[in-house]
């Protein structure tokens, strides 16, 4: 295989190079060359002292929006019903995981910016164990409330089973769908929504706005209601609903197939109009809004669990995604951390005097006698420029001679030893 592919390479690059010989070919290994090189030169420099600081610069500004992004998911997950509603209470944990979290990033970075700056590789190093520990956990969190969002039950059987009459879904299939947990959170959901619509308009245009882009009407299949007696899952907090709604999963019309009957502006139908008082059988949505309340069902008519649904999972997606940009900043800073802390420092290179021929420090004597020889030689004395005065002839003619019975002293022999010539 490598050889094919290796094959196919070279009869890609002959139109090319081929016919161009060894000098199209020194033309490209050169470019390539120059580029690497350009790659390098530019890893060197983000990974330098400036470079690292000006990353944590950028990421500090970046950081501070993700902060901001993070205590707003925690206080929504702690403080929105709905969302506790729709996946359980554990969704407070979270909530206030994502809190703690938060609280975390910012000094963090200030230790990591700080030890960029004096390239300390104490503070990097807390740095970095704090920052790979933050990440980690951003992560977990992130890739729970994408396992908490995610689909049940395949959309084309959702679809199909929230339909006035189901076309290729069996009913055992879409007894399984709206019987289940997740069809129970969202109704939840919707059933909040709607109570607090009677006073709050905006969750009122939520559920109209919902109905229009979906194009149905209420939360269940219409005229298809089925008592359900079971309570609503342990996790969910349904006893915050009023009206006793949150008792059971299920509530129907005093008729079959109908749902409860809402008040007389809302939805209140009929099965017998020709009788006085007229018999009233219900509802024929579940729990709608607006005008589709009145109207007549048809068999391509359709409930909106699959749009409750939809919006719920793309919060919580949203959410998700946020915390995955924020664990990505994190996991850039965890590595210029390293790249810095493992960097050697300027002042870690051998000093100058390193290359200088060593010394005895001991020997005070040619210490002195080398100190008094170099100053001579900065003042630049006349001594030294004169070469009659370093052998003791200033007055010119023949050099001075040694008496014979001179003989060389501790002071002689240490100058002799520095390489300089005195006379006695």
């Amino acid at each position: 295989a490598a050889a094919a592919a290796a094959a196919a390479a070279a009869a890609a690059l002959w139109p090319r190079f081929g016919r161009g010989g060894p000098t199209a070919w020194k033309t490209l290994r050169a470019g390539v060359t120059v580029r690497v090189r350009r790659a390098r030169r530019r890893v060197s420099t983000m990974c330098s002292q400036s470079g690292v600081k000006l990353i944590f610069k950028t990421l500090g500004v970046l950081k501070a929006m993700g902060v901001i992004f993070m205590i707003v998911v925690g206080s929504l997950c702690c403080s929105q019903v709905n969302f506790q509603l729709a996946f359980g209470e554990h969704m407070v944990g979270l909530g206030a995981a994502i809190i703690v979290l938060a609280i975390f990033v910012a000094p963090n970075m200030y230790v990591g910016y700080h030890g960029a700056s004096e390239h300390n590789r104490f503070y990097l190093t807390v740095h970095v164990v704090f920052e790979l520990a933050i990440m980690l956990s951003i992560f977990i969190v992130a890739f729970t409330l994408f396992g908490i969002s995610a689909p049940t039950h395949d959309l084309a059987l959702k679809s199909d089973c929230i339909l006035n009459e189901p076309e290729s879904a069996t009913a055992e299939a879409c007894q399984e769908f709206l019987q289940s947990d997740r069809t129970a959170g969202m109704r939840l959901v919707w059933l909040n929504t709607f109570l607090n619509g009677r006073s709050d308009a905006q969750q009122y245009q939520l559920l109209s706005e919902m109905q229009k882009e979906y194009d149905c009407c209420g939360f269940g299949p219409p005229l298809r209601c089925e008592t359900d007696t079971r309570p609503y899952p342990p996790d969910r907090p349904a006893s915050a609903l009023p009206n006793g709604y949150g008792s059971q999963r299920q509530f129907c019309g005093p008729e079959e197939d109908f749902y409860v009957e809402l008040e007389a502006d809302e939805c209140v139908h009929y099965v017998d109009v020709t009788v006085v008082p007229p018999v009233v059988g219900g509802c024929r949505m579940d729990f709608p809004v607006g005008e589709c309340a009145f109207d007549e069902v048809g068999g391509g008519d359709s409930g909106c669990m699959v749009g409750m649904e939809a919006y719920m999972m793309g919060q919580v997606d949203a959410f998700a995604w946020g915390l995955v940009a924020v664990g990505i900043m994190a996991l850039i800073s965890f590595v210029a951390g390293c790249c810095l802390c493992w960097k050697r420092k300027k002042a870690d290179a051998m000093p100058d005097y390193i290359n200088k021929e060593p010394w005895d420090p001991f020997a005070k004597k040619q210490k002195r006698t080398l100190l008094t020889l170099d100053a001579d030689e900065e003042e630049g004395s006349e001594d030294q420029e004169d070469p009659d005065d370093i052998k003791g002839n200033k007055g010119g003619g023949k050099p001075a001679q040694r008496p014979s019975d001179w003989k060389p002293t501790d002071e002689t022999k240490d100058a002799k030893g520095a390489g300089a010539t005195i006379h006695p």
